[in-house]
């Protein structure tokens, strides 16, 4: 690269390289999360992780007081 355009290449790497080990660590961080859910839900409801397809909260559910109507 320092033949080609100078010494401005340098630093100009250097900020290319680092921005991207920093976007890679979160994705890979992220992706490596949901795979350690996705592994614990399956090992804790073994039968029933994979027929896991959505979840539904009815709009009429009362708290557990009995007063005030749950947000979601």
């Amino acid at each position: 690269m320092t033949a080609m355009y100078e010494e401005i290449s340098r630093g100009l790497m250097v900020q290319v390289v680092v921005l991207q080990a920093i976007v890679w660590y979160d994705i890979s961080l992220c992706l490596f999360e949901i795979r350690a859910a996705e592994l614990l839900i399956a090992e804790q409801f073994p039968e029933t992780a994979g027929s896991i397809a959505s979840f539904k909260v009815e709009s009429n559910l009362i708290s557990l007081s009995g007063q005030d109507p749950i947000e979601a």
